[in-house]
């Protein structure tokens, strides 16, 4: 199981910018659970929340986040419905 906390926290321990894109809830259908998570970096992401559009617009989300200066707490969540909005 790969572990979102640990990975982010080894990842930042050693300076490295990282970004952590997890799912909060689910409705109806989804590629993956609520709890599912990523950690994006300026070279990769490790992990995934599904796959397809919504990973793709959610690591090139994170990498706009690390070339910005750090958001306030919270201020980055983003709900993505699956469907026609996301190229679905």
């Amino acid at each position: 199981m790969f572990e979102a906390a640990r990975t982010l926290r080894t990842l930042l321990d050693a300076g490295e910018p990282a970004v952590l894109v997890s799912i909060d809830a689910v409705r109806g259908s989804a590629p993956r659970e609520a709890g599912a998570a990523m950690v994006v970096t300026g070279r990769g992401a490790l992990g995934t929340v599904g796959g397809g559009q919504l990973e793709l617009q959610a690591i090139a989300q994170a990498r706009r986040m690390l070339a910005a200066p750090p958001p306030a707490p919270g201020a980055a969540a983003r709900r993505l419905p699956l469907g026609p909005s996301l190229g679905q």
